[in-house]
């Protein structure tokens, strides 16, 4: 009896893992068939096809490595394509089981479209919600309607658009992270909060619920736009009260304080991609930035970048390895490195 309970649980396991196995190579399937689609409607130069597929291959391949179980790279291509991508994309098939992604397919995604509209936000929410309804009915149909859209695994829930708004200028936006998965949604917080974000966001991240919130100029304000499914339109979306209580700024819609759990990690919210996008590409805000000591102390932009190294650096290196060990990731001693495209040949 016991003998086929375990035998039972083992088929069942089994089962569910195949499961997710597909979840995660219709997922890619679809996000690189609509992202190349993107590049060919709106005219991406030679030059910007490659760079960009580069990127939104060697994350995909990543994820999919790293993933339990894992899927191998030629899995998210039709058996015809796959000479072209092994002769064409070299880098990122030698190294995805070496450099670290510094962004998610969906942020890629993201970065193009708003280069793209010149980061006008009407645009970049239409254009997203045309991707996005494109994406769930492409997964939707590779799986014979076995899958659900809710089930997509590289989509981004929520858009955050940042700004000065009087004049209005300084835009930046950015995604959630909402990968499903437990551990590459850590991996990702982690390699983005020692290697990609401003050092002041991540600091903030880092310290979670003892942080005093990092206080941005008088002007700076937080958009957000959460998708729903239902009918493939953004909807205005207030903060939720981790990023509320780490990142002062004029929030619109405003805070509403609720008692649903929030369940996601710090870090995982669109607006800690977007606001450190705002501080890497304007420096007046990037230098104004400050927090507050327990005494009430202003903490400058230098002494908060100085107690992030002191503090956290060495503990997030060990976290991030920690989480790449069992996931059959080759870890440079050397110190981790970030995937970077090669220059068009």
């Amino acid at each position: 009896m016991e003998a086929e309970k375990r035998q039972r649980k083992k088929m069942s396991m089994a089962k569910h893992k195949n499961y997710l196995r597909q979840i995660i190579k219709a997922s890619g399937t679809a996000f690189l068939d609509v992202f190349q689609k993107l590049l060919e409607e709106t005219n991406a130069t030679k030059d910007e096809v490659f760079q960009y597929l580069q990127r939104v291959y060697h994350a995909i391949f990543f994820f999919g490595h790293i993933n339990n179980p894992q899927v191998n790279p030629r899995d998210f291509f039709p058996a015809n394509a796959w000479n072209n991508i092994q002769d064409t994309f070299q880098k990122p098939l030698a190294e995805y089981k070496t450099h670290l992604p510094s962004q998610t397919p969906y942020s890629i995604l993201l970065e193009y479209i708003t280069e793209f509209y010149d980061g006008k936000k009407e645009s970049i929410l239409e254009e997203l919600e045309k991707r996005n309804k494109e994406l769930l009915v492409n997964f939707y149909k590779d799986e014979k309607n076995q899958l659900q859209p809710k089930n997509f695994a590289l989509s981004a829930t929520v858009i955050s658009h940042s700004c000065v708004s009087n004049p209005y200028s300084a835009n930046a936006y950015g995604a959630s992270i909402a990968y499903k998965g437990t551990v590459p949604r850590q991996l990702m917080i982690a390699i983005s909060a020692l290697l990609v974000w401003d050092k002041v966001i991540s600091y903030e991240v880092r310290c979670k619920e003892s942080g005093r919130g990092i206080q941005f100029p008088h002007g700076v304000c937080g958009y957000s736009y959460k998708f729903n499914t239902s009918n493939n339109k953004y909807k205005p979306t207030p903060p939720c009260t981790k990023c509320y209580t780490s990142y002062i700024i004029k929030f619109d819609p405003k805070f509403v304080k609720t008692n649903k759990q929030e369940d996601w990690p710090h870090g995982n919210c669109a607006e800690t991609e977007s606001l450190s996008n705002l501080l890497r590409h304007n420096e007046n805000i990037r230098n104004a930035v400050h927090t507050y000591d327990d005494n009430n102390e202003i903490v400058d932009r230098a002494t908060i970048i100085k107690r992030f190294a002191d503090e956290h650096e060495d503990e997030l290196q060990k976290e991030i390895r920690s989480l790449l060990e069992p996931r059959r990731f080759y870890i440079n001693q050397n110190g981790l490195e970030l995937f970077t495209p090669a220059a068009f040949a």
